[in-house]
């Protein structure tokens, strides 16, 4: 790299970072962007575009260098290795923490049924986005979509921008020439996933309020200014970023923590290297993410054993991690090429409502049959938070029918997420793999068959909890 190119590497992401700042001053000021809860890195993103050349540029007014907005596209596909390997990292087992092994059966049964009800949703907004996606090329082939076209839903819809942007980068490692076009399609998903999930979430909420189908809140509410607003002024209401575990005078605490996130990732990065290197096939095909989240993983476990709880905090990780997320939507969201997925914006938004329907049956639906009585409604709003926009989505709206989190939900999600994640290892590799390799059959038949595995789990274990309730009721007879 030569100092011109890191020169505009440093000046272009400094740019990202003004828009961040006027992402935050636009959401202050507009109602409608705090209602929405657009976070400041999408307004931010959406500001580079519009001064960019796909917007502003059309009139002749060139205030961005294509070069930087070049240099956007690349990022997300960058920064996701040390978002992505950062996750697994600092989540540290406390001696009081219960084990789910150690739980009531009752109790068990709800973390299962939570974790493997969620499970499927993913699969069954790639199978339902690629499947529309075939027929709507079946009657209007003239179209000409790309290999697995619709697969850009489901990451859209469940990781929001920042898992959008990724789709980008894995295509491109992949050597398929239309990462760009499948990134901004993803973005648009992702958009239409977010404000389209908060508007219909909101409804949801004040509709199951006044139908009785909430267990904590029983009128309607409002989120508070500091969720709206996006910041806290008031310093007593201010958290903490985390355990200052080293002494600055040494070494800055996040410095310690960016260099245990970057070890990680080179890690990942080197073993993808080396089986590519060797040709070994599936592996090598697999994400440089991929390797980097599975190291994860065995580097936090050598740590736990080694009791080095002290010198790393999950807090003080999240900041690396909350920069990566935020960079990658501002990058992402300031290099979409309008013109390039203008002509699929009809096949986008028929889509995307197909998309709405499914996660509304596998979330509002499938908890209220395999949960009744069980916060299922609760549940229910939290997921479909989570599967059409960010975590800060289901936060959001899972605090406005659980104010404080006194249920046991956001516990069993957290618990549930492990079902999650282990499945992931299994079926993302698979998905990446054919999503690269353009079979969009592959991927229907891979969606299929998760789908028929989670919902049978999840039918046995509703069998067991209730066969464990009658058990109870008899008891207490």
């Amino acid at each position: 790299m030569t100092s011109a190119q890191l020169e505009s590497l440093m000046f272009s992401t400094m740019l990202l970072g003004v828009f961040l700042l006027i992402g935050m001053f636009i959401r202050a000021k507009v109602s409608i962007f705090r209602r929405l809860l657009i976070p400041a890195s999408i307004i931010g993103g959406a500001v580079g575009l519009i001064l960019g050349p796909s917007v502003l540029g059309k009139t002749g007014i060139n205030l961005i260098p294509q070069d930087w907005v070049n240099i956007w596209a690349l990022e997300p596909g960058i920064l996701i290795l040390p978002l992505f390997a950062s996750l697994p990292l600092c989540n540290f087992k406390d001696n009081n923490d219960q084990k789910i092994s150690a739980m009531p059966k009752r109790k068990l049964y709800s973390v299962l049924l939570t974790g493997f009800v969620k499970g499927p949703t993913f699969a069954l907004q790639m199978f339902f986005g690629v499947g529309v996606a075939l027929l709507i090329q079946g009657f209007f082939p003239n179209l000409f979509f790309y290999p697995g076209f619709g697969c850009e839903m489901p990451h859209g819809f469940n990781g929001s921008h920042s898992l959008a942007g990724v789709l980008g980068g894995v295509l491109r490692d992949g050597g398929r020439d239309y990462w760009e076009i499948a990134q901004g399609v993803g973005l648009c998903y992702a958009t239409i996933g977010l404000l389209g999930g908060i508007m219909l979430g909101i409804f949801f909420i004040n509709r199951a309020i006044k139908n009785g189908k909430t267990q904590i809140v029983t009128e309607k509410t409002a989120f508070s200014d500091n969720v709206t607003y996006g910041y806290i002024r008031r310093v007593s209401e201010q958290g903490n970023l985390g355990r200052e575990t080293t002494e600055s005078s040494n070494a800055n605490t996040v410095s310690i923590h960016l260099a245990l996130v970057l070890i990680v990732s080179f890690m990942g990065y080197s073993l993808r290297a080396y089986f590519k290197y060797m040709k070994f096939g599936f592996l090598s095909d697999l994400p440089a993410y991929i390797w980097s989240i599975i190291i994860g993983y065995v580097v936090n476990y050598a740590m736990n054993k080694l009791r080095l709880g002290w010198l790393f905090d999950k807090k003080a990780k999240s900041i690396i991690t909350g920069v990566c997320t935020d960079y990658i939507i501002l990058s992402a969201m300031a290099s979409i090429n309008i013109d390039l997925i203008a002509s699929y914006m009809v096949p986008i938004l028929i889509i995307s409502a197909v998309g709405f329907v499914v996660t509304y049956f596998m979330t509002i639906v499938a908890f209220n049959f395999f949960m009744p009585g069980n916060y299922a409604f609760e549940r229910a709003i939290a997921n479909w938070g989570t599967n059409t926009g960010f975590a800060a989505t289901q936060l959001a709206l899972l605090n406005i029918v659980d104010p404080n989190f006194k249920s046991p939900v956001l516990e069993e999600l957290n618990l549930g997420g492990i079902i999650f994640n282990l499945k992931d290892i299994i079926f993302v590799p698979l998905y990446l793999k054919y999503t690269v390799s353009g079979e969009p059959y592959a991927l229907l038949m891979v969606a299929a068959i998760e789908i028929v595995i989670m919902y049978s789990v999840c039918f046995v274990i509703r069998a067991l909890d209730l066969k464990e309730q009658k058990k109870e009721d008899l008891a207490a007879k």
